[in-house]
Protein backbone atom coordinates (compact mmCIF):
# COMPACT_ATOMS: atom_id res chain seq x y z
CA UNK A 1 0.00 0.00 0.00
CA UNK A 2 3.24 2.53 1.00
CA UNK A 3 4.23 2.07 -2.58
CA UNK A 4 1.28 2.50 -4.28
CA UNK A 5 0.52 5.82 -2.14
CA UNK A 6 4.43 6.74 -2.98
CA UNK A 7 3.47 5.81 -6.53
CA UNK A 8 0.80 8.14 -6.76
CA UNK A 9 2.62 10.65 -5.36
CA UNK A 10 5.23 10.85 -8.10
CA UNK A 11 2.81 10.53 -10.80
CA UNK A 12 1.27 13.68 -9.41
CA UNK A 13 4.03 15.61 -9.10
CA UNK A 14 5.60 14.45 -12.66
CA UNK A 15 2.08 15.70 -14.22
CA UNK A 16 1.78 19.45 -12.37
CA UNK A 17 3.10 21.90 -13.52
CA UNK A 18 3.34 24.30 -10.58
CA UNK A 19 4.89 27.74 -11.39
CA UNK A 20 5.76 28.77 -7.41
CA UNK A 21 9.20 27.89 -5.72
CA UNK A 22 9.26 24.34 -4.89
CA UNK A 23 11.47 24.43 -1.67
CA UNK A 24 10.35 24.74 1.61
CA UNK A 25 11.97 28.19 1.84
CA UNK A 26 10.90 29.79 -0.74
CA UNK A 27 7.25 28.33 -0.04
CA UNK A 28 7.74 30.08 3.25
CA UNK A 29 9.20 33.52 1.75
CA UNK A 30 7.12 34.11 -1.50
CA UNK A 31 3.63 36.16 -1.13
CA UNK A 32 0.44 34.51 -2.63
CA UNK A 33 0.66 35.03 -6.50
CA UNK A 34 -2.43 37.02 -8.01
CA UNK A 35 -4.31 35.20 -11.29
CA UNK A 36 -2.55 37.71 -13.40
CA UNK A 37 1.32 37.12 -11.51
CA UNK A 38 0.43 33.56 -11.84
CA UNK A 39 0.30 33.28 -15.57
CA UNK A 40 3.57 35.70 -16.02
CA UNK A 41 5.10 33.58 -13.43
CA UNK A 42 4.19 30.04 -15.95
CA UNK A 43 5.41 31.71 -18.66
CA UNK A 44 8.21 32.56 -17.11
CA UNK A 45 9.38 29.04 -15.95
CA UNK A 46 8.47 27.40 -19.03
CA UNK A 47 11.12 29.85 -21.24
CA UNK A 48 13.46 29.67 -18.96
CA UNK A 49 13.25 26.75 -16.82
CA UNK A 50 12.15 25.94 -13.12
CA UNK A 51 15.09 26.81 -11.53
CA UNK A 52 15.18 29.88 -10.42
CA UNK A 53 13.62 32.26 -7.44
CA UNK A 54 11.44 35.26 -7.27
CA UNK A 55 13.19 38.04 -5.28
CA UNK A 56 11.36 41.06 -3.39
CA UNK A 57 12.45 44.57 -3.35
CA UNK A 58 13.09 45.43 0.56
CA UNK A 59 11.20 48.96 0.38
CA UNK A 60 9.44 51.41 -2.32
CA UNK A 61 5.98 51.63 -3.68
CA UNK A 62 6.66 48.02 -5.55
CA UNK A 63 7.23 45.32 -3.04
CA UNK A 64 6.16 42.52 -5.61
CA UNK A 65 8.66 40.61 -7.60
CA UNK A 66 6.60 41.02 -10.54
CA UNK A 67 5.63 44.54 -11.74
CA UNK A 68 3.13 45.42 -14.63
CA UNK A 69 4.44 48.81 -16.03
CA UNK A 70 4.32 50.01 -19.80
CA UNK A 71 8.07 51.15 -19.81
CA UNK A 72 8.49 51.35 -23.53
CA UNK A 73 5.61 53.88 -24.16
CA UNK A 74 3.91 51.59 -26.77
CA UNK A 75 0.54 51.70 -24.74
CA UNK A 76 0.40 48.14 -23.35
CA UNK A 77 2.16 47.40 -19.93
CA UNK A 78 4.89 44.95 -19.60
CA UNK A 79 5.85 42.48 -17.08
CA UNK A 80 9.15 43.06 -15.19
CA UNK A 81 10.28 40.15 -13.21
CA UNK A 82 13.02 39.98 -10.62
CA UNK A 83 14.51 36.21 -9.54
CA UNK A 84 17.38 34.85 -9.40
CA UNK A 85 19.02 31.21 -9.88
CA UNK A 86 18.17 28.98 -7.11
CA UNK A 87 21.12 27.93 -6.49
CA UNK A 88 22.53 31.62 -5.49
CA UNK A 89 24.31 34.35 -7.43
CA UNK A 90 23.21 37.72 -8.53
CA UNK A 91 19.01 38.91 -9.41
CA UNK A 92 17.95 39.38 -12.86
CA UNK A 93 15.78 41.38 -14.52
CA UNK A 94 13.22 39.26 -16.86
CA UNK A 95 10.95 41.96 -19.10
CA UNK A 96 7.95 40.20 -20.64
CA UNK A 97 5.41 41.48 -23.39
CA UNK A 98 2.09 40.37 -23.76
CA UNK A 99 1.26 38.30 -26.99
CA UNK A 100 -2.37 37.58 -27.29
CA UNK A 101 -3.04 36.17 -24.16
CA UNK A 102 0.71 34.56 -23.72
CA UNK A 103 3.69 36.57 -22.22
CA UNK A 104 6.82 36.23 -23.76
CA UNK A 105 10.25 36.42 -22.27
CA UNK A 106 11.86 39.49 -24.21
CA UNK A 107 15.13 40.30 -22.27
CA UNK A 108 16.76 38.77 -19.36
CA UNK A 109 19.66 41.19 -17.46
CA UNK A 110 21.92 40.50 -14.99
CA UNK A 111 21.34 42.71 -11.85
CA UNK A 112 24.35 43.56 -9.28
CA UNK A 113 23.38 41.95 -6.46
CA UNK A 114 21.30 39.30 -4.70
CA UNK A 115 19.13 41.34 -2.86
CA UNK A 116 16.87 44.47 -4.25
CA UNK A 117 16.32 47.16 -2.25
CA UNK A 118 13.66 48.78 -4.38
CA UNK A 119 11.82 49.18 -8.06
CA UNK A 120 10.44 52.44 -9.62
CA UNK A 121 9.91 54.35 -12.47
CA UNK A 122 11.06 57.85 -13.52
CA UNK A 123 10.77 59.69 -16.59
CA UNK A 124 14.69 60.21 -16.85
CA UNK A 125 16.24 61.86 -19.95
CA UNK A 126 15.56 63.17 -22.93
CA UNK A 127 13.35 59.67 -24.42
CA UNK A 128 9.51 59.50 -24.28
CA UNK A 129 9.45 55.93 -22.30
CA UNK A 130 10.23 55.93 -18.72
CA UNK A 131 13.12 54.27 -17.25
CA UNK A 132 13.26 51.79 -14.43
CA UNK A 133 15.05 52.61 -11.54
CA UNK A 134 16.61 49.83 -9.72
CA UNK A 135 18.04 49.88 -6.02
CA UNK A 136 20.18 47.02 -5.65
CA UNK A 137 21.61 45.44 -2.01
CA UNK A 138 24.66 43.90 -1.94
CA UNK A 139 25.74 41.81 1.00
CA UNK A 140 28.71 44.37 2.19
CA UNK A 141 29.06 47.90 1.70
CA UNK A 142 26.96 50.43 0.00
CA UNK A 143 23.83 50.07 -2.10
CA UNK A 144 23.98 50.49 -5.91
CA UNK A 145 21.35 52.31 -8.00
CA UNK A 146 21.06 51.49 -11.91
CA UNK A 147 18.90 52.94 -14.37
CA UNK A 148 17.63 51.18 -16.99
CA UNK A 149 16.00 51.89 -20.10
CA UNK A 150 13.68 49.18 -22.31
CA UNK A 151 13.36 50.12 -26.23
CA UNK A 152 13.08 48.21 -29.33
CA UNK A 153 12.23 45.32 -27.25
CA UNK A 154 15.68 45.19 -25.48
CA UNK A 155 16.62 46.36 -22.51
CA UNK A 156 20.13 48.53 -21.77
CA UNK A 157 21.59 49.88 -18.34
CA UNK A 158 22.40 53.30 -18.91
CA UNK A 159 24.19 53.79 -15.49
CA UNK A 160 25.15 53.14 -11.53
CA UNK A 161 26.70 54.39 -8.51
CA UNK A 162 26.94 53.43 -5.15
CA UNK A 163 24.05 55.15 -2.49
CA UNK A 164 22.91 55.09 0.85
CA UNK A 165 20.55 56.94 0.16
CA UNK A 166 18.52 59.13 -2.77
CA UNK A 167 15.48 61.26 -3.63
CA UNK A 168 14.39 61.38 -7.51
CA UNK A 169 12.62 64.35 -8.85
CA UNK A 170 12.69 67.16 -11.58
CA UNK A 171 15.87 69.40 -9.65
CA UNK A 172 16.43 71.63 -12.54
CA UNK A 173 12.74 72.52 -13.54
CA UNK A 174 13.56 70.72 -17.19
CA UNK A 175 10.48 68.32 -16.81
CA UNK A 176 12.72 65.37 -16.53
CA UNK A 177 13.63 63.60 -13.15
CA UNK A 178 17.06 63.25 -11.92
CA UNK A 179 18.88 61.56 -9.05
CA UNK A 180 20.32 63.20 -5.64
CA UNK A 181 22.53 60.38 -4.02
CA UNK A 182 24.49 60.46 -0.41
CA UNK A 183 27.47 57.94 -0.08
CA UNK A 184 29.48 57.25 2.48
CA UNK A 185 32.10 55.53 1.35
CA UNK A 186 34.19 53.79 3.73
CA UNK A 187 37.00 56.75 5.08
CA UNK A 188 36.41 59.52 3.42
CA UNK A 189 33.75 61.69 3.95
CA UNK A 190 30.13 61.86 3.24
CA UNK A 191 29.08 63.56 -0.23
CA UNK A 192 25.90 64.65 -2.02
CA UNK A 193 25.54 63.71 -5.93
CA UNK A 194 23.87 65.11 -8.52
CA UNK A 195 23.26 62.96 -11.62
CA UNK A 196 21.22 62.98 -14.69
CA UNK A 197 21.54 61.18 -18.14
CA UNK A 198 23.37 62.84 -21.02
CA UNK A 199 23.65 61.27 -24.46
CA UNK A 200 22.51 58.29 -23.08
CA UNK A 201 24.21 58.07 -19.49
CA UNK A 202 23.98 58.39 -16.34
CA UNK A 203 26.20 60.82 -15.43
CA UNK A 204 27.48 62.61 -11.69
CA UNK A 205 26.99 66.05 -12.93
CA UNK A 206 28.08 67.67 -9.61
CA UNK A 207 29.21 66.81 -6.35
CA UNK A 208 29.42 68.19 -2.86
CA UNK A 209 31.72 66.83 0.34
CA UNK A 210 29.68 67.05 3.60
CA UNK A 211 30.26 67.02 7.38
CA UNK A 212 33.54 64.27 8.29
CA UNK A 213 30.72 64.51 11.47
CA UNK A 214 27.71 62.71 10.19
CA UNK A 215 27.68 58.57 10.55
CA UNK A 216 24.03 58.46 9.25
CA UNK A 217 21.20 59.77 6.74
CA UNK A 218 17.54 59.39 6.81
CA UNK A 219 15.96 59.22 3.49
CA UNK A 220 16.20 63.16 1.57
CA UNK A 221 12.70 64.46 1.18
CA UNK A 222 11.84 66.06 -2.23
CA UNK A 223 9.87 68.96 -2.58
CA UNK A 224 9.66 72.77 -1.87
CA UNK A 225 12.85 73.46 0.84
CA UNK A 226 11.75 77.12 0.83
CA UNK A 227 8.74 79.00 -0.75
CA UNK A 228 9.31 78.21 -4.91
CA UNK A 229 12.53 76.77 -4.01
CA UNK A 230 12.92 72.83 -5.08
CA UNK A 231 15.14 70.89 -3.47
CA UNK A 232 16.00 68.36 -0.56
CA UNK A 233 15.84 67.90 3.02
CA UNK A 234 18.62 65.85 4.59
CA UNK A 235 17.55 64.81 8.18
CA UNK A 236 21.72 63.45 9.06
CA UNK A 237 22.78 61.93 12.14
CA UNK A 238 26.28 63.43 14.01
CA UNK A 239 28.24 61.81 15.95
CA UNK A 240 27.25 63.03 18.79
CA UNK A 241 23.74 60.96 18.25
CA UNK A 242 22.26 64.08 17.71
CA UNK A 243 20.01 64.88 14.21
CA UNK A 244 21.04 67.86 11.85
CA UNK A 245 18.89 68.71 8.51
CA UNK A 246 20.82 69.88 5.31
CA UNK A 247 18.77 71.87 2.72
CA UNK A 248 20.33 71.29 -0.54
CA UNK A 249 19.33 72.25 -4.17
CA UNK A 250 20.70 72.34 -7.84
CA UNK A 251 20.99 75.95 -9.85
CA UNK A 252 22.53 75.70 -13.52
CA UNK A 253 22.89 71.62 -13.02
CA UNK A 254 24.95 72.95 -10.16
CA UNK A 255 24.71 71.64 -5.99
CA UNK A 256 23.99 74.50 -3.99
CA UNK A 257 24.01 74.29 -0.29
CA UNK A 258 21.53 77.64 0.83
CA UNK A 259 23.46 77.88 4.32
CA UNK A 260 27.12 77.74 4.03
CA UNK A 261 28.46 74.25 4.51
CA UNK A 262 32.48 75.77 5.39
CA UNK A 263 30.84 76.80 9.02
CA UNK A 264 27.94 74.03 9.11
CA UNK A 265 25.58 77.06 10.40
CA UNK A 266 22.50 75.09 9.34
CA UNK A 267 23.87 71.97 11.31
CA UNK A 268 24.39 74.31 14.18
CA UNK A 269 20.54 75.70 13.64
CA UNK A 270 19.32 72.52 13.01
CA UNK A 271 20.60 70.71 16.11
CA UNK A 272 17.86 68.37 18.05
CA UNK A 273 17.54 64.97 19.72
CA UNK A 274 18.20 61.64 17.95
CA UNK A 275 17.34 57.65 18.89
CA UNK A 276 13.64 57.34 20.05
CA UNK A 277 13.35 61.07 20.15
CA UNK A 278 13.87 61.76 16.57
CA UNK A 279 12.04 64.46 14.63
CA UNK A 280 12.15 64.39 11.22
CA UNK A 281 11.79 67.06 8.19
CA UNK A 282 8.51 66.97 6.78
CA UNK A 283 5.50 69.35 5.57
CA UNK A 284 3.84 69.96 8.45
CA UNK A 285 1.48 72.56 7.58
CA UNK A 286 0.34 71.35 4.16
CA UNK A 287 1.20 74.70 2.18
CA UNK A 288 4.00 72.26 0.00
CA UNK A 289 7.38 73.46 2.29
CA UNK A 290 9.15 70.84 3.76
CA UNK A 291 9.54 72.17 7.18
CA UNK A 292 12.70 71.78 9.51
CA UNK A 293 12.24 70.60 13.04
CA UNK A 294 14.21 72.91 16.08
CA UNK A 295 13.99 71.98 19.17
CA UNK A 296 14.30 73.72 22.47
CA UNK A 297 13.48 73.44 25.87
CA UNK A 298 10.64 74.05 27.83
CA UNK A 299 10.51 77.59 30.62
CA UNK A 300 12.10 76.23 33.86
CA UNK A 301 12.85 72.57 32.48
CA UNK A 302 16.38 73.13 33.33
CA UNK A 303 15.37 73.09 36.99
CA UNK A 304 13.17 70.18 36.99
CA UNK A 305 14.60 66.13 37.65
CA UNK A 306 15.79 64.67 34.36
CA UNK A 307 13.57 62.08 34.08
CA UNK A 308 10.57 65.12 34.42
CA UNK A 309 12.14 67.04 31.21
CA UNK A 310 10.65 67.20 28.05
CA UNK A 311 11.38 69.11 24.70
CA UNK A 312 9.27 71.48 22.11
CA UNK A 313 9.47 71.11 18.93
CA UNK A 314 9.56 74.78 16.46
CA UNK A 315 9.32 73.62 12.89
CA UNK A 316 10.88 76.68 10.72
CA UNK A 317 10.95 77.37 7.01
CA UNK A 318 13.69 78.87 5.23
CA UNK A 319 13.20 82.29 3.87
CA UNK A 320 15.37 85.20 2.26
CA UNK A 321 15.64 86.73 5.99
CA UNK A 322 16.70 83.24 7.58
CA UNK A 323 14.23 80.64 9.24
CA UNK A 324 11.10 81.53 10.51
CA UNK A 325 8.74 79.18 12.66
CA UNK A 326 5.58 78.31 11.40
CA UNK A 327 4.43 76.04 13.72
CA UNK A 328 4.83 75.16 17.78
CA UNK A 329 4.34 71.48 19.01
CA UNK A 330 5.30 69.02 21.64
CA UNK A 331 5.85 65.45 19.57
CA UNK A 332 6.42 62.56 21.18
CA UNK A 333 8.12 59.87 18.32
CA UNK A 334 8.66 57.47 20.72
CA UNK A 335 4.70 57.19 21.59
CA UNK A 336 3.77 58.09 17.92
CA UNK A 337 1.74 61.83 18.28
CA UNK A 338 2.54 65.51 17.49
CA UNK A 339 0.45 68.17 19.62
CA UNK A 340 0.35 71.44 18.14
CA UNK A 341 0.36 74.05 20.44
CA UNK A 342 -1.80 77.15 20.00
CA UNK A 343 -0.20 80.69 19.10
CA UNK A 344 -1.64 82.40 22.22
CA UNK A 345 0.41 80.08 24.32
CA UNK A 346 3.15 82.30 23.06
CA UNK A 347 1.95 85.34 22.85
CA UNK A 348 1.07 86.47 26.01
CA UNK A 349 2.67 87.39 29.20
CA UNK A 350 2.82 83.84 30.74
CA UNK A 351 5.25 81.11 30.08
CA UNK A 352 3.72 77.80 28.64
CA UNK A 353 5.84 74.91 29.80
CA UNK A 354 5.15 70.97 30.34
CA UNK A 355 6.89 67.82 32.17
CA UNK A 356 6.63 64.29 32.50
CA UNK A 357 5.11 62.48 35.21
CA UNK A 358 8.21 60.48 36.76
CA UNK A 359 7.39 56.63 35.80
CA UNK A 360 4.46 57.55 33.56
CA UNK A 361 3.23 58.33 30.03
CA UNK A 362 1.32 61.29 31.13
CA UNK A 363 2.82 64.30 30.01
CA UNK A 364 1.28 68.18 32.03
CA UNK A 365 1.20 71.69 30.36
CA UNK A 366 1.14 74.59 32.87
CA UNK A 367 1.48 77.86 32.87
CA UNK A 368 4.93 78.27 34.83
CA UNK A 369 5.07 79.41 38.38
CA UNK A 370 8.82 80.53 38.52
CA UNK A 371 9.46 80.23 42.68
CA UNK A 372 7.84 76.89 42.11
CA UNK A 373 8.57 74.99 38.99
CA UNK A 374 7.54 72.08 39.39
CA UNK A 375 3.49 73.81 40.81
CA UNK A 376 1.34 72.21 38.31
CA UNK A 377 -1.90 74.10 39.45
CA UNK A 378 -2.12 76.51 36.62
CA UNK A 379 -2.99 72.78 34.45
CA UNK A 380 -4.13 73.87 31.11
CA UNK A 381 -3.72 70.26 29.35
CA UNK A 382 -2.88 66.52 30.12
CA UNK A 383 -2.01 63.35 27.72
CA UNK A 384 -1.79 60.27 28.17
CA UNK A 385 -1.11 57.26 26.29
CA UNK A 386 -2.92 53.75 27.15
CA UNK A 387 -1.59 50.70 25.76
CA UNK A 388 -5.05 48.36 25.92
CA UNK A 389 -2.95 45.23 26.62
CA UNK A 390 -1.20 46.75 29.75
CA UNK A 391 -3.38 49.72 31.40
CA UNK A 392 -1.28 52.02 33.22
CA UNK A 393 -1.50 52.79 37.25
CA UNK A 394 -4.23 55.39 38.21
CA UNK A 395 -5.68 56.10 34.79
CA UNK A 396 -9.09 57.66 35.68
CA UNK A 397 -10.69 57.01 32.10
CA UNK A 398 -13.46 59.20 32.86
CA UNK A 399 -11.90 62.64 33.59
CA UNK A 400 -10.41 61.88 30.15
CA UNK A 401 -11.08 61.88 26.46
CA UNK A 402 -10.18 60.34 23.67
CA UNK A 403 -8.04 62.23 20.83
CA UNK A 404 -6.92 59.39 18.81
CA UNK A 405 -6.65 55.16 18.59
CA UNK A 406 -4.06 53.04 16.46
CA UNK A 407 -3.58 49.24 17.13
CA UNK A 408 -3.53 49.01 20.13
CA UNK A 409 -2.46 52.15 21.96
CA UNK A 410 -5.43 55.32 22.64
CA UNK A 411 -4.99 58.41 22.95
CA UNK A 412 -6.12 60.12 25.72
CA UNK A 413 -6.72 63.92 26.74
CA UNK A 414 -7.84 65.69 30.02
CA UNK A 415 -9.02 69.33 30.67
CA UNK A 416 -8.81 70.91 34.12
CA UNK A 417 -12.56 71.33 35.36
CA UNK A 418 -12.04 74.06 37.67
CA UNK A 419 -10.07 77.57 37.27
CA UNK A 420 -10.29 78.42 33.51
CA UNK A 421 -6.72 80.07 32.55
CA UNK A 422 -8.08 82.99 30.93
CA UNK A 423 -6.15 83.31 27.37
CA UNK A 424 -4.81 79.85 27.34
CA UNK A 425 -7.44 77.52 28.21
CA UNK A 426 -8.31 75.10 25.43
CA UNK A 427 -11.67 73.27 24.36
CA UNK A 428 -11.94 69.81 23.88
CA UNK A 429 -12.50 70.55 20.49
CA UNK A 430 -9.32 72.33 19.81
CA UNK A 431 -7.52 69.40 21.75
CA UNK A 432 -8.91 67.29 19.38
CA UNK A 433 -8.05 69.95 16.31
CA UNK A 434 -4.50 70.01 17.69
CA UNK A 435 -3.60 66.87 18.28
CA UNK A 436 -1.85 64.51 15.15
CA UNK A 437 -0.84 61.12 15.21
CA UNK A 438 2.43 60.63 13.57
Amino acid sequence: MKRLLAALCLICLAGCSSPMPATPEDLLDAPKLSEGQYQVDKALRDQVGQDIKLKYPQSGSYRSAFTFHDIDGDGQEEAIVLHSPRSGGNAQITVMDPAGDQWMVEKTYPGLSPDVDFIRFDSLGSSDSETIVIGWRPEGGQKIVAVYRYQDRDLTMLGSEDYTQLAIGDYNGDGRGELLLVTTESGSRPSLLYMGERDGRLEVLDRITLSRDIVSFQAPVFGQIAPGVTGVALDACNDQGELCTILAQVIDDQLFLPLSAEDDLLFIQTVRSGGEASVFSQDVTGDGVIDIPTEWSPPGSDRLEPESRLAFTSYVDLGPEGFSTVLRAFVDPAAGYRLVMPDRWFTGDESVTASRQPGSAEITFFLLDEADVANRSRELLRLQVVDRQSPPRQFNAESYFLVGKRGGFEYYACLPKSKKEEGYALTQEEVIDLFQLL
